[in-house]
């Protein structure tokens, strides 16, 4: 595997820096508004947002499981036949 040239570094630890920016503004963003509310009396949790991404997850997660499944039910299958086979 070639090694990373110093400008290849240099961009990867831009990109690390850019993202680690974005995903403090996001935080920061949240705990902004979260204050607000609780200085208006309004405290509204937003589930929604995690619950639609849980969700999704979840399907995912039966979707992928389902497939190995299949898969070892298959490979299992082929190892008896095989086993069976050399028998004969």
């Amino acid at each position: 595997m070639p090694k990373k040239t110093k400008k290849q570094k240099i961009e990867a630890e831009l990109r690390r820096k850019n993202f680690l920016i974005k995903q403090s503004k996001i935080v920061e963003i949240t705990a902004n508004k979260v204050k607000t509310e609780v200085l208006k009396g309004k405290v509204q949790h937003d589930t929604t947002r995690y619950e639609a991404t849980s969700d999704n997850d979840l399907s995912y997660f039966k979707h992928d499981f389902k497939k190995s499944l299949i898969i070892i039910t298959i490979i299992i299958a082929l190892e008896i036949v095989i086993y069976f086979g050399t028998i004969i």
